[in-house]
């Protein structure tokens, strides 16, 4: 994540050549942009804290704490977005779109920020070592709160394959979801999305490894190219037993999604010289800026 946030980082200060160049004239005042992110604490926001004190000086970012990927997406679709940037999950966007196909929602996809993972933490009722060894019903499946990036993405793998349907699933907090699991009253597995190292997998690691353990999610009909995106929307990808050696002594094979920052193109349109006017509307195959791109950050990502 750090080399990729590093170059990020490195990119978007290039849109703000000229917006300092007038700062340092005094000709103009520095733009004014609103980054929706997540709650505090939370990645989204940590980055969101990090861009604004790197663009300290061309931009005046000021960053707004949200529920997160859903909250973001139904802010930007609103008549006046309170927000002129945000940070979501790759695949909310195409839930957002599929579930609301009148929104009028405009936003350019600027570039990937980090990659997130998508972790099955089990009790350890759950003999089977992969999901797809699991029959529906056998097992209880929890995901985070409504609009949650976890909730977000389990309705995403409801509608990329049936199958994921007849599991079902409950909605929980973070903190309830971790009490049912501890219950260990039935074979339990909470569905969760995130960065590498986070809050609520390390607390699993620390505190209740003894009675938790990560399984594997393989599934090659979600890594394939999505009709509307191009591209897949999911990768395969690893969770090294590095991470969290009590819960796997062995690498978890799991999929992953990007975490991307959405410019919305009314903030674009009325600030052009911090673009250099290659910029396609989303869905064309140059959607991103080439001044942020310059440095060509995220050619192996979507």
């Amino acid at each position: 994540m750090k080399p990729l946030f590093s170059h990020f980082l490195l990119g978007i200060l290039g849109v703000c050549q000229i917006s300092l160049a007038s700062a340092d004239t005094g000709v103009a005042k520095r733009p004014q942009l609103k980054l929706c992110t997540a709650t505090a604490g939370n990645i989204y926001h940590q980055i969101g804290s990090k861009i604004a004190r790197h663009m300290h000086g061309a931009v005046d970012v000021d960053v707004v704490e949200t529920k997160g990927s859903w909250e973001n997406l139904e802010t930007m679709s609103a008549m006046r977005p309170r927000c002129d940037a945000i940070l979501a999950q790759e695949d909310a966007v195409l839930l957002h779109q599929f579930q609301n196909p009148e929104s009028k929602m405009a936003m350019e996809r600027v570039t990937s920020v980090f990659e997130e993972k998508l972790h099955i933490l089990c009790n350890r009722k759950v003999r089977q070592q992969d999901l797809s060894e699991i029959k529906a019903g056998d097992v209880e499946i929890l995901t985070n709160d409504y609009g949650s990036g976890s909730y977000i993405t389990w309705r995403m793998l409801m509608k990329l394959n049936k199958k994921y349907r007849r599991f079902g699933s409950e909605e929980r907090g973070l903190d309830g979801a971790l009490l049912r699991l501890l219950d260990n009253d039935r074979p339990t597995c909470l569905f969760f999305v995130a960065g590498l190292n986070g809050r609520t997998l390390k607390r699993a690691e620390n505190n209740f490894s003894d009675r938790l353990k990560l399984i594997s999610l393989t599934d090659e009909s979600l890594t394939v190219s999505n009709g509307r995106l191009k591209k897949p929307l999911y990768k395969t990808s690893l969770i090294p037993a590095s991470a969290y050696p009590k819960l796997s002594k062995v690498d978890v094979n799991t999929l992953a999604v990007n975490a991307v920052f959405f410019v919305s193109t009314r903030w674009k349109d009325g600030h052009p010289d911090g673009f250099d006017g290659e910029t396609k509307r989303s869905g064309s195959e140059k959607g991103k800026s080439s001044r942020i791109n310059a440095t060509d950050v995220n050619r192996d990502l979507l």
